[in-house]
């Protein structure tokens, strides 16, 4: 682990300094690829406000799952004190960037397509700051990979799943695969435009982003040692990542069947998961 760097002689933190690399990684790269029907101006306001809106909610879900070690303390110090729970970003992210949409004009749908894989960026960059700090480590394990954490919440000291790593690399792999699935059907009609009645079918990205990173969190959160826990192996986030998958097929299918180019979109929708599942091959390879 490696929870502090140096820079310049200086010290800091490996979690933070993620964060930054991640703000201004994504936000060069939104404004970058950003189609062209879609202003700069509108990227960044986006961009800025479901960044705070994300961040605020990981904070706010981290309070509530552990709102009675927080007892007796004010507002300042819970917020100061508390760490994040990523679920609650996407959630207050997204209604925020739901609600921004409405004021721009924008369909959120056709806007979320663009933005929904660049969240899985956010989240590979992110859990580079969790594997150096040493939070959200897994349950013990004898893989050769496995690796002894010792950070706050431990007190055994064994060879651990690395699930850090394991978010890294699903990120990762849904991002490229997301970017592919992406390009592939913003030409086919009905996907992509500013205009929703030539867009019915707007959303197949976002959707295919939630339900990849629902699926691959939903098993990652076997190996993970935090709860809280809800029946036997099974956490309170296995329950709300299971109504993610079940939202995001109920949308998928919905949307490919009403396409007049259904044949095309699940030949992009089945050559997107391959590669998604070559890239997961790779990067653990890797």
């Amino acid at each position: 682990m490696f929870p502090y760097v140096t820079i310049m002689g200086k010290i800091f933190e490996i979690y933070g300094l993620s964060i930054l690399l991640s703000f201004v990684t994504i936000l060069t790269l939104t404004l970058l690829w950003r189609p062209k029907e879609i202003a700069a101006k509108f990227v960044f306001g986006a961009f800025l406000v479901n960044f705070l809106f994300a961040f605020f909610g990981a904070n706010l879900l981290n309070i509530l799952m552990h709102l009675g070690e927080h007892k007796g303390q004010s507002i300042g110090e819970i917020f100061s004190n508390s760490g994040v729970a990523y679920l609650g970003a996407p959630v207050l992210g997204l209604f925020a960037f739901w609600v921004y949409c409405k004021i721009i004009k924008i369909p959120f749908l056709v806007f979320a397509d663009y933005a929904a894989p660049f969240y899985m960026l956010d989240r590979a960059i992110g859990r580079v700051g969790c594997l150096g700090y040493g939070c959200c480590y897994g349950i013990p394990s004898n893989l050769p990979w496995a690796y002894t954490f010792r950070s706050w919440g431990i007190t055994e000291f064994v060879p651990r799943h690395p699930t850090q790593a394991y978010a890294i690399i699903a990120a990762l792999s849904i991002f490229f695969a997301s970017r592919y699935f992406y390009k592939k059907t913003k030409s086919v009609p009905g996907v992509f435009d500013l205009d929703y009645k030539k867009a019915p079918i707007s959303g197949i990205t976002f959707f295919f982003v939630i339900f990849f990173y629902s699926l691959l969190r939903f098993l990652n959160e076997f190996l993970r040692a935090e709860g809280p826990y809800m029946i036997g192996i099974f956490k309170y986030s296995h329950l709300a990542l299971l109504l993610f998958l079940i939202v995001s097929v109920v949308f998928l299918v919905r949307l490919i069947t009403a396409s007049p180019s259904k044949k095309d979109l699940i030949a992009i929708l089945r050559s997107a998961s391959l590669r998604l599942a070559i890239w997961l091959v790779i990067i653990s390879g890797v």
